[in-house]
C-alpha cells in the first residue's frame, strides 16, 4: 500500500512524501526511502520531520483520513490523543474520517 501525504508549509508550498507500507523483502519497496506504517511515522515524529514541519496540532492543522477500519481506528486514537476533535457533516472539527470501506 502506498500513502502519499501532502502538506502545506507556512509559506503555502505544497510538499509530498510517499510512504510504502509493505514488507521490506518486496523488490519494488527497496526504491522508497520511507517505509512502514503511517501511524508509526506520525507517532515517532518522522513524518513531520521529513517534511520539515512542526508536530501536528489542532490549533494549526486539519486532517482528513481514509483507509481500512483498523487504520482509521489507529489514526483516530493518535489524533484524539493530541487534542483533535472529530468533525461531522453537522459540526466542524479538526479532523474528518472518510469511511469508504465496507465494515463487516
Amino acid at each position: 500500500m502506498l500513502f502519499v501525504v501532502g502538506a502545506d508549509d507556512a509559506v503555502g508550498t505544497q510538499q509530498r512524501l510517499s510512504v510504502v507500507a509493505a514488507q521490506p523483502d518486496h523488490r519494488e519497496v527497496e526504491a522508497f526511502e520511507h517505509q512502514g506504517r503511517i501511524t508509526t511515522l506520525l507517532e515517532t515524529g518522522r513524518l513531520q520531520s521529513d517534511l520539515s514541519l512542526p508536530p501536528l496540532n489542532p490549533k494549526d492543522d486539519r486532517v482528513m483520513i481514509c483507509g481500512s477500519p483498523g487504520l482509521l481506528k489507529d489514526l483516530k486514537h493518535i489524533l484524539d490523543g493530541r487534542g483533535f476533535k472529530e468533525g461531522s457533516t453537522t459540526a466542524p472539527g479538526d479532523f474528518v474520517i472518510e469511511r469508504a470501506f465496507v465494515e463487516q
